[in-house]
């Protein structure tokens, strides 16, 4: 596959991906605080969801809804990583060299995330036991975060000094991390909910932008500087 093409279908997977992580962030938060035990600190955003939308949080137990919302973040996850991929293209055209450590932690905290799905939702407590449960979480889900905010920030000032990005789309694309960790524990208070929504429409802004940059030649992505 040349790097045009390579370009192209990551960024369809960037975008559906991240419309995939945006919405069902949102969903998988509001099942959260459907749940018995957690219902009384559910936030007013989440109640008004369930009670507008009822027939999307009973079509099963409470349990059920939650875990079959959280096991949506997998190919949410999956189209992300396919969409990250696609930066390492993104460097080949706008300077003929590789991604470096950026691009790296970013891609690693995404494969993180996906370990922290499959330990959180698709495997759970009753299958690891309850320590190997918390650390699967801990490991993959949180310090998988921490790792692309680290790579996000990184990449984004790479793209936008090579002219790959506009200074607005490396801005978003940088922050929404920082954003997803500030709505991890005030507004949505969810994780990975909360972090995946700003992420996932970054992804939405940067797929357009990989699709854009199919059509152009590195000469161009330098002048744009």
């Amino acid at each position: 596959m040349n790097v045009r093409n390579w370009l192209r279908y990551s960024g369809l997977a960037a975008m559906w991906g991240g419309v995939l992580a945006a919405g069902d962030a949102l969903f998988a938060a509001a099942a959260y605080y459907n749940q018995s035990w957690s219902a009384p600190l559910a936030p007013g955003w989440a109640r008004a969801l369930t009670r507008l939308l009822e027939g999307a949080f009973t079509f099963a137990s409470p349990e059920e809804v939650y875990r079959t919302y959280g096991r949506a973040f997998l190919p949410a996850l999956l189209l992300l990583l396919a969409g990250a991929l696609g930066l390492q293209a993104c460097c080949l055209l706008s300077s003929g060299r590789a991604a470096g450590w950026g691009y790296r932690l970013t891609v690693a905290g995404l494969l993180l995330g996906i370990f922290g799905n499959l330990a959180d939702y698709w495997l759970g407590p009753q299958a690891l036991g309850q320590a190997a449960w918390v650390i699967g979480f801990v490991a993959g889900t949180e310090l998988g975060m921490l790792l692309y905010l680290a790579g996000a920030g990184m990449m984004a000032r790479r793209l936008w000094r090579e002219g790959a990005l506009q200074a607005w789309q490396a801005a978003q694309m940088a922050l929404a991390p920082l954003l997803g960790l500030a709505l991890s524990v005030w507004g949505l208070r969810h994780i990975p909910g909360g972090f995946l929504l700003p992420v996932g429409l970054s992804w939405v802004l940067i797929g357009l932008q990989m699709w854009a940059r199919r059509t152009r030649s590195p000469a161009a992505g330098r002048r744009a500087r």
